[in-house]
C-alpha cells in the first residue's frame, strides 16, 4: 500500500513536467524555403539559420537528413561534415542513401542556444584519386533535400516571466517556429473595443515578424494558449474576478501580465494573460497602443499605468524596407555590411528593398550604383562580379588584373525597367577562377572579393500613380491600406459581427502589419454601413449581408442575384474574355471570395471585400491568406477559394473595371504638377498623342509665321535696293 501511495505521489510530481513536454518535428523548409541545398566543387559549405526561442527548454534534438550525391564521387575521399554553431557534430562518407534510410544525427542539446543557430553542411568532394582534378567539375555535387529532411525538438515550455518586457522578447517571439495562436477576449458587441483589439492584434503580429500567427476572438478566455483581454473595467473585472488588484483612483490605462489558468482553476505558468484595461475607453486606448509598441527590456514590472502616448511624425510609404526615390542610401543602411566573398564557390551578397507599391516607374531612367570594392591577386582574367537584379543578370564587372585591385566609386547605371513596384533585390555574385593548369595544386586563399558598406544606391524620382485593382499589391504590403503605415484613412467594416468575422478581421490586420512592418494604430473597425466613406475600405461578411452599393460595384456582384464571369478564351495579349451569367444561386460551403474594386463612395479609393456563405469560412479564408504558397497565387481583382483537402484551390481572375490611384488615394490630390502631368499622360494615351499633335502643329505655325515675316522683310529690303 505504501508503494502504491509513493507511485501516485511520483506521478503527481511528474505531471506538470509531462504536461509541458512537447515533441515537434519541423521540415527544414520551415527554416529555408527552398526545395534543395546544393554543395558544389571540391569544397563547399552551406548554412541554415535555425531559431530557438527563449521559451523552450530543449531536452533533445535529432536531425533526419535526406540527400543525393553525384555518382561520380569517390566515397573514400568524399565526406560530409555537419556542424552546429561551428562545432562539428558528425562526419560521414558521401554515399547514396535510400529513401527509407535517411542519415540520423543526434545533436548535443548544449549546442543549440536561444536565438538563431547555424546548422552548417560542409563537403569535401572528389571524383579522381589522381593529382589532376578540375576543382569545380560538373560531377562534384551534393544536393540536400530540404522538404524531406527534418529537425525534431523535444522540449518543454518554460514559465512565462511576470515582466511586461517579456511581451517583445519572450511571449510573442518570431523564433517560435510552431503554429502560433493568440486569443483576444473583449466585448464583441462594441466596435470601439473591437478597434482597440485590432490595435493589440497588430502589435502582437508585429512581434512575430514574418512568423505565422492566427487570432481567435470571443468574450471569454480560451485555455491552453496566450490570451489578451481588452476592455474597460466594467468588462474585464467580472471576467477575471480577483485576479486583478482592487480598483484605485489612479489615472491612466492599466497594462498587466498574469499567468493563465487552466479549466480546472490551476495556474498555467507556460501561458500568459495580458490585461489591457482602464476606467474609460480613452484609458484603454492608451494601454492598447502601449502594448503594441513595447520593444525594449522595460518595464521589468508586471504592470504599468499608461498616462500618455505620442508617435513620431509619420510620412506616407514609411513601411518595412521601403526606400525613397532621389535619395542616396549606403549599403550599410540597406543592411549590407562590408563582406568578403571567398573561395571557389563564394556565396553571393543579396540586398533586398522595396519600392512603393504605386510607383510609376519610367522606362528611360537609370538607377545609380557606386561601388567600392577590392579583389585578390592570381585570378584568371575571366573572373567577374555578376550584378543580378530580381534574378535577372544585368551587368558584369570584369576582374582582369592578375595583381588584384582596389576600386573606389566604380559607377554602374542600371535601367529602371528591370525594377518593379514592391519587392526588389540586387545580388552581387562573384565568379572567382583560380589561375594555373589543370594539374596544378589549387590554392584558393587568394580568391576573394570584398564589397564595402560605403557603396551607395540611388533610385531616381518617380511619381506615385498606378492602375488598379491589383490584389497582388495587397499581398505585397497591404497596399493601399498601408499607404500611410499606421493605417490612417483605412477602415474595416464588419457587415454582421460575430466571433468568426472578427477573428477574420484580426487575422487580416496581423497580415497587413507583418507585410508592412508597422502597427496599424489608426485603422478603424466599425459595424456601421460606410455610406459616406472617403478612405480605403475592407469589408468582411457573408454574401447576403453586404450592402447593395458595395455588392453592385464588386466584380461578382454578390447577393441574392449574382453576376458570375465564366472565362471563355485567352488571347495572345494575355487577356481573358468572359461570358457573364446572371443567376440566383449560392456559393456553398467551403468556399470564399476576395475581391478588390473602386469604392462607390470615393473615386480613386479601393474597396476590398472578403465574403463567404458561412461565417466559419471567413476565418478559413483569412487563415489561408497567411500561407506563403497561397499568397503567391493572388493577383487580379477576383479570387475564388475552394477549401479542399489537403490543399486549397485558388482561382484568380481580372474581371472588374479599371481605375487609377495616386499618392493620396485620389488622382487630383497628387502633390506636384509634374506628378499630375505624368499621371495624366500615363493614364490617357489619347491625351498624350493629342498634346503631341497640338505641340507639333503649334511649332509648325510658329515656324511658318517666323519664315513668312522674314520673307516679307527680305522682299522689302530687296525692293528698297532696287529703287
Amino acid at each position: 500500500m505504501k508503494r502504491v501511495r509513493m507511485l501516485f505521489l511520483l506521478i503527481a510530481a511528474l505531471l506538470p513536467a509531462l504536461a509541458g513536454a512537447v515533441v515537434t518535428e519541423f521540415p527544414l523548409t520551415r527554416f529555408l524555403p527552398f526545395p534543395s541545398l546544393e554543395l558544389r566543387c571540391v569544397a563547399d559549405e552551406q548554412t541554415i539559420e535555425v531559431p530557438v526561442p527563449l521559451r523552450w527548454n530543449i531536452r533533445s534534438v535529432k536531425l533526419k537528413l535526406y540527400y543525393a550525391v553525384s555518382t561520380a564521387l569517390l566515397a573514400k575521399t568524399s565526406n560530409l561534415l555537419i556542424k552546429v554553431n561551428g562545432t562539428p557534430v558528425m562526419q560521414t562518407k558521401l554515399v547514396s542513401i535510400s529513401a527509407d534510410d535517411p542519415l540520423s544525427v543526434v545533436i548535443p542539446v548544449g549546442l543549440f542556444k536561444p536565438g538563431y543557430n547555424k546548422l552548417t553542411f560542409a563537403v569535401s568532394q572528389h571524383y579522381s584519386d589522381k593529382e589532376c582534378e578540375l576543382p569545380c567539375s560538373s560531377s562534384l555535387w551534393t544536393s540536400i533535400k530540404i522538404p524531406l529532411s527534418t529537425l525534431t525538438f523535444d522540449y518543454e515550455m518554460r514559465a512565462v516571466p511576470r515582466q511586461l518586457s517579456s511581451v517583445s522578447e519572450y511571449i510573442f517571439d518570431p523564433k517560435l517556429a510552431t503554429d502560433n495562436r493568440v486569443h483576444l477576449a473583449f466585448n464583441t458587441t462594441d466596435d470601439q473595443v473591437a478597434s482597440l483589439a485590432a490595435v493589440a492584434a497588430s502589435g502582437v503580429a508585429r512581434r512575430f515578424d514574418y512568423r505565422k500567427v492566427t487570432f481567435s476572438v470571443s468574450d471569454i478566455l480560451e485555455y491552453g494558449r496566450d490570451n489578451v483581454v481588452i476592455g474597460t473595467d466594467a468588462f474585464v473585472r467580472p471576467l477575471l474576478g480577483n485576479a486583478l488588484p482592487p480598483a484605485t483612483d489612479e489615472k491612466g490605462g492599466l497594462l498587466k501580465i498574469l499567468p493563465m489558468r487552466r479549466s480546472d482553476g490551476t495556474i498555467d505558468e507556460q501561458h500568459a494573460l495580458i490585461v489591457v484595461t482602464g476606467k474609460t475607453m480613452e484609458e484603454v486606448k492608451l494601454a492598447a497602443m502601449t502594448l503594441a509598441n513595447i520593444s525594449l527590456a522595460y518595464p521589468g514590472s508586471d504592470e504599468l499605468r499608461a498616462v500618455g502616448f505620442s508617435l513620431p511624425e509619420i510620412s506616407a510609404y514609411g513601411g518595412r524596407n521601403i526606400i525613397s526615390s532621389d535619395k542616396v542610401y549606403s549599403f550599410k543602411t540597406l543592411d549590407a555590411p562590408t563582406r568578403t566573398m571567398a573561395g571557389l564557390n563564394a556565396q553571393a551578397i543579396r540586398i533586398n528593398f522595396r519600392l512603393p507599391a504605386d510607383f510609376l516607374i519610367k522606362q528611360n531612367r537609370t538607377v545609380e550604383l557606386i561601388l567600392n570594392f577590392a579583389y585578390g591577386a592570381g585570378m584568371r582574367p575571366d573572373s567577374a562580379l555578376n550584378v543580378i537584379v530580381n534574378d535577372q543578370a544585368v551587368r558584369a564587372i570584369p576582374l582582369q588584373n592578375p595583381e588584384g585591385g582596389f576600386f573606389e566609386k566604380y559607377k554602374l547605371d542600371i535601367p529602371t525597367y528591370v525594377f518593379r513596384p514592391g519587392d526588389n533585390s540586387i545580388t552581387f555574385s562573384p565568379e572567382l577562377h583560380v589561375a594555373g593548369r589543370e594539374c596544378d595544386v589549387v590554392q584558393p586563399g587568394n580568391l576573394f572579393f570584398t564589397l564595402f558598406d560605403n557603396s551607395t544606391f540611388k533610385f531616381p524620382y518617380m511619381p506615385h500613380f498606378i492602375d488598379m485593382p491589383r490584389l497582388e499589391l495587397f499581398m505585397l504590403n497591404g497596399f493601399p491600406f498601408t499607404r500611410w503605415p499606421d493605417g490612417f484613412e483605412g477602415s474595416i467594416y464588419i457587415t454582421r459581427p460575430s466571433v468568426d468575422s472578427l477573428s477574420a478581421a484580426m487575422n487580416l490586420v496581423g497580415l497587413m502589419t507583418q507585410k508592412n512592418g508597422f502597427p496599424l494604430l489608426n485603422m478603424a473597425l466599425t459595424y456601421k454601413p460606410p455610406s459616406n466613406s472617403t478612405g480605403d475600405l475592407i469589408v468582411i461578411g457573408d454574401v447576403f449581408s453586404v450592402p447593395k452599393e458595395l455588392a453592385v460595384a464588386s466584380p461578382l456582384q454578390v447577393g441574392k442575384t449574382a453576376r458570375i464571369p465564366y472565362p471563355i478564351i485567352r488571347s495572345w495579349q494575355m487577356e481573358t474574355n468572359f461570358a457573364f451569367s446572371d443567376q440566383v444561386s449560392r456559393m456553398g460551403s467551403n468556399r470564399g471570395l476576395m475581391m478588390e474594386f473602386e469604392s462607390p463612395f470615393q473615386a480613386g479609393r479601393s474597396a476590398l471585400l472578403f465574403a463567404a456563405d458561412e461565417q466559419a469560412d471567413l476565418v478559413r479564408l483569412s487563415e489561408q491568406l497567411l500561407d506563403p504558397e497561397i499568397q503567391s497565387q493572388i493577383n487580379g481583382d477576383l479570387i475564388i477559394f475552394e477549401f479542399l483537402d489537403p490543399k486549397t484551390k485558388v482561382t484568380a481572375l481580372s474581371v472588374g473595371k479599371r481605375y487609377t490611384t495616386g499618392k493620396q488615394g485620389k488622382v487630383d490630390w497628387i502633390d506636384t504638377g509634374m506628378d499630375r502631368l505624368d499621371s495624366l499622360l500615363y493614364a490617357n494615351k489619347a491625351v498624350f498623342y493629342g498634346l503631341l499633335v497640338v505641340a507639333l502643329a503649334g511649332l509648325s505655325w510658329v515656324l511658318f509665321v517666323a519664315i513668312r515675316r522674314y520673307r516679307i522683310r527680305r522682299l522689302k529690303t530687296v525692293a528698297g535696293k532696287g529703287d
